[in-house]
């Protein structure tokens, strides 16, 4: 008589898998706590240094230095001094410079277009004052290497009254180097007015 062989169970289903062998060991368990912990706190170091190092750093340092203004027409014309120091270990090419102001009454004035090198030296002959006030400007293209201080300055108009620029609530300069961030320079709260200054006809 053969002898009878066991019959192999059948494969599980795993639509009737019974809730309670699901549910008897968890299949995936999380790893212990402290290493759950440390995980956490290396993933956040990464991201903080990350945050770090990887934050814009500063083109270039700088400062105000002299600031002048005058009445021509019905505007103002303004001649900023000041200085940068490129902080970088790389050349800044400056792309442009604008120039805002914000006096009472006004939204705050903005010119993006100060004057160029073609007509900087006709204004400082019409005005002889300004070349007490300012020195060579500093124009679009200029290059400043890395560790260099260069200083110059740069002539402005706004739409506003000498007597208008003169109580301003602020001025700030803005300088657009070519494929780096741009950066401000703010006159300082404490700096003196200008002083006031007499219209000088234009040479005939």
């Amino acid at each position: 008589m053969p002898e009878a062989r066991a019959t192999p169970p059948p494969p599980p289903d795993a639509g009737h898998i019974p809730i309670t062998e699901e549910m008897d060991k968890a299949r995936w368990t999380l790893p212990p706590a402290p290493v759950v912990v440390i995980g956490i706190v290396v993933v956040g170091m990464v991201v903080a240094a990350f945050s770090y190092f990887g934050r814009s750093q500063p083109v270039a340092q700088g400062a105000i230095t002299d600031v002048y203004a005058l009445p021509s027409g019905d505007g103002v014309l303004v001649a900023l001094q000041f200085n940068l120091a490129n902080s970088t270990g790389k050349p800044v090419f400056l792309h442009h410079l604008e120039a805002t102001v914000t006096v009472a009454g006004k939204p705050p004035l903005t010119d993006d277009h100060p004057l160029s090198a073609v007509d900087y030296p006709r204004y400082v002959k019409a005005f002889p004052e300004l070349a007490q006030h300012t020195s060579n400007p500093i124009m679009p293209e200029t290059r400043i290497n890395p560790g260099q201080r260069i200083s110059g300055a740069a002539i402005f108009s706004f739409d506003a009254s000498k007597e208008a620029f003169d109580s301003r609530q602020s001025l700030v300069l803005k300088i657009v180097p070519y494929d780096r961030p741009a950066f401000t320079l703010s006159e300082a709260a404490s700096s003196v007015r200008p002083r006031a200054a007499e219209p000088t006809p234009a040479p005939r």
